[in-house]
């Protein structure tokens, strides 16, 4: 049953191959996969707000996502033939996909392999140093405590599977949150200060010291922390985080739009200039958001998405970079001082080491990264094969280019970190999880043939590949960023990022291969 003719009701319903014979275990079923479609629309609200609230989300979704399953095995167990013809335990492990509602996920298997080889490389550290398996086992245990994140994967996809409904909501929630907070990063200095004069001078008055009281500790929660960035970090406190995040959301708006994949929303996001609008607000905390590394990611998202199209909206494109770069050069301060500094050397005198080996930039933390990549590169050589693991990395040392910050954990590359935390085993795991990522979106995002489809049908099938067009768009995004920063390892764009994949499934990838293969009779194309 294809997902174009499969249109369940909102929320509610599910599109896995379970039985749908009406019984006592699969009502009960369809009510907890309908507040699972709930929580999956809060959990897209609370994404570019808060990762507290995401996690508490992703807590709670397992336990739903535990007793949905329970249930689905309950109804597998009842379904099975009770003439002694078939065995349990067979009968419910070729059932398993389905039990847990992962039936549907193409990216299941990759994620599981990554996962299981940089958990071995971790147990094996630890044995190479001359340590025992205890010491082995606790630090791959650890290492899978720091991939976590990557639960939200397995989760999101048995809730779209089990929930087929709450995927249009939880887009238009997601872009919708993601625009107000791009909307808020050109006025976040002028309104912390504005808010921080508030904490900081309580009024005398007793009755307007009492709502002083009650309101200091929300106005501190949205301030956020005391360090504050030439950026903008949205309602982040992090210029990376947001800047990552946006990118992903970005490329999908930008899909949605030119695709044509918004059609299919339903209300207000169902039209053009809201589609417009959206991709407007992030197109501007991107530009105020001020990461180099996501500026170079998001020119080559945008091309990905505009080469889905046509080769004429690629020059479009490339012409409309070059304009709205020279526009935020002039018109946006930030954006100036960003790029003047990366060849203007700063006025203050400071001790800089490889100096000639940076080229022709005097940015002190582009300089940072060049020794920061020559260091990990000898932390890979002095363990090639398994590399010191993630939770092992240490600190790279570079206070003789950044006075002020002059130790990082991280390589400011996703490539050069997982090569020297992971060593040439898992670094090979990561670079067949990105191929998994890359060849499935490309084989989602090619254009199928539409002779013979309804309306409906025909918008559904142009929201699905505006969906694979963007998150093919937002991996090269941040592929190209990765070179730069280590925005595999940064909490909420690797949240992000395994939430919008989990949008993918094989259920469109059987039915675009059964199109495609209609090519010889020269039906049109979308």
């Amino acid at each position: 049953m294809s997902l174009l003719q499969d249109r369940m009701p909102l929320f509610g319903g599910s599109t896995n191959s379970l039985s749908q014979t009406p019984t006592k275990w699969k009502n009960l079923y369809d009510k907890l996969s309908l507040w699972q479609g709930y929580l999956f629309v809060f959990f897209a609200v609370w994404l570019p707000i808060s990762i507290s609230a995401v996690w508490i989300g992703i807590v709670v979704g397992a336990i739903f996502w535990a007793a949905t399953s329970f249930l689905a095995l309950k109804i597998v167990l009842d379904e099975m033939p009770k003439d002694g013809s078939v065995n349990t335990f067979q009968y419910v492990r070729s059932k398993l996909p389905a039990i847990v509602g992962c039936d549907d996920a193409p990216l299941l298997v990759p994620l599981a392999i990554f996962t299981l080889v940089i958990m071995f490389g971790a147990f094996c550290v630890p044995l190479l140093d001359g340590k025992t398996a205890a010491d082995g086992l606790r630090v791959a245990t650890r290492t899978l405590v720091s991939l976590k994140a990557l639960i939200v994967y397995p989760w999101a996809c048995q809730v779209l599977r089990r929930s087929d409904g709450a995927r249009a909501p939880a887009i238009c929630v997601l872009l919708l949150v993601s625009s107000l907070s791009c909307l808020y990063a050109p006025i976040e200095p002028s309104m912390k200060e504005f808010l921080r004069n508030i904490t900081d001078n309580p009024p005398h008055d007793q009755n307007l010291l009492i709502l002083h009281h009650m309101t200091d500790g929300f106005i501190r929660w949205v301030t956020g922390s005391r360090t504050d960035y030439l950026q903008g970090t949205g309602f982040l406190e992090q210029p990376m985080a947001f800047a990552g995040q946006m990118q992903t959301v970005m490329m999908m708006a930008l899909a949605l739009l030119l695709c044509r994949g918004y059609r299919w929303l339903p209300g207000l996001f169902g039209k053009r200039s809201i589609a417009i609008a959206i991709a407007c607000c992030v197109t501007i905390g991107i530009i105020f958001g001020a990461e180099r590394s996501a500026w170079l990611g998001v020119i080559a998202g945008v091309i990905v998405v505009c080469a889905s199209v046509s080769r004429k909206m690629v020059v479009a494109s490339l012409a409309g970079l070059f304009l709205l770069g020279c526009l935020s050069y002039f018109c946006v301060p930030i954006v100036k001082d960003r790029v003047d500094i990366l060849f203007k050397p700063q006025q203050k005198a400071a001790a800089v080491f490889h100096e000639s080996n940076s080229g022709p930039f005097k940015d002190p933390s582009v300089i940072a990264r060049f020794h920061i990549w020559e260091a990990a590169i000898d932390k890979f050589k002095q363990k090639p094969i398994f590399g010191s693991s993630l939770i092992r990395f240490g600190v790279i040392h570079a206070k003789s280019a950044m006075p002020d910050k002059g130790y990082f954990d991280h390589a400011h590359s996703n490539y050069l970190h997982m090569l020297a935390a992971t060593g040439l085993v898992g670094f090979a795991a990561y670079l067949y999880l990105l191929y998994s990522i890359f060849s499935t979106t490309v084989k989602l995002s090619k254009p199928a043939h539409t002779e013979g489809l309804a309306e409906p049908e025909l918008q559904r099938l142009r929201f699905e590949r505006s969906v694979a067009v963007g998150l093919l768009a937002a991996s090269a995004s941040l592929a190209v960023s990765g070179l730069f920063e280590f925005n595999f390892g940064t909490g909420h764009v690797r949240l992000t990022y395994f939430y919008w994949l989990a949008f993918l499934s094989l259920s469109n990838c059987r039915y675009l291969q059964s199109m495609r293969n209609q090519e010889k009779l020269g039906a049109p194309t979308m």
